[in-house]
């Protein structure tokens, strides 16, 4: 018998949502809050960006599963699969706890069934993990009309990430944006300028 290698799919809305749904109905009668964050998150606000897994923010754990990453020897995350659905679940215990606390306390709930991080929390969760993908993200989130709150995000930075030298970051990021929609919005896909 040969095994195939895992290729990991990309993840349906009614996926993430379900997902959604069932962990955070989990982790409320365990007693831990839990609010969407990474991909799962950038769809809930509209990115045509795909995810092949769901991600949570959370107060504490409440499954087993493996490691994600060891910060200070401190573990900060755990991956499961729920349904077929791998469900990264970050509960922060190094320099971005305070952050990941505020971005849960803060989060937007949805139907009273699940609760998912606000746009400026969000693009200051990208900011902080800083792969090129969360970059676009982050971008993506600022270019968009009147959903974030450029001000409290700065704000957030400022507090969360280090001070200035992180808000002067974010400030480049807002400036890409602001770039980027002026070209979106000069694009003519008839060529006529």
């Amino acid at each position: 018998m040969t095994l195939k290698p895992f290729r990991p799919r990309f993840l349906t809305t009614p996926e993430i949502v379900a997902t959604a749904v069932v962990l955070s109905m989990e982790a409320r009668e365990k007693g831990a809050r839990a609010v969407l964050i990474g991909g799962a998150a950038m769809s809930f606000y509209g990115s045509p960006r795909m995810t092949t897994d769901v991600d949570f923010a959370a107060t504490a754990p409440i499954r087993r599963g493996t490691p994600i990453a060891p910060t200070k020897g401190n573990v900060i995350g755990k991956s499961f699969v729920e349904e077929g659905v791998t469900v990264d679940w970050l509960v922060r215990k190094d320099d971005f706890k305070a952050l990941f606390e505020d971005a849960i306390r803060n989060a937007v709930d949805v139907e009273g069934a699940y609760r998912v991080v606000k746009p400026e929390h969000l693009v200051v969760l990208k900011l902080q993990a800083n792969r090129p993908k969360d970059r676009e993200d982050g971008i993506w989130l600022l270019v968009q009309e009147r959903l974030v709150d450029r001000s409290r995000a700065r704000q957030l930075t400022h507090k969360f990430l280090g001070g200035q030298f992180a808000a002067e970051r974010f400030d480049r990021w807002c400036a890409q944006a602001d770039w980027r929609k002026k070209e979106e919005q000069s694009f003519d896909p008839e060529g006529e300028e």
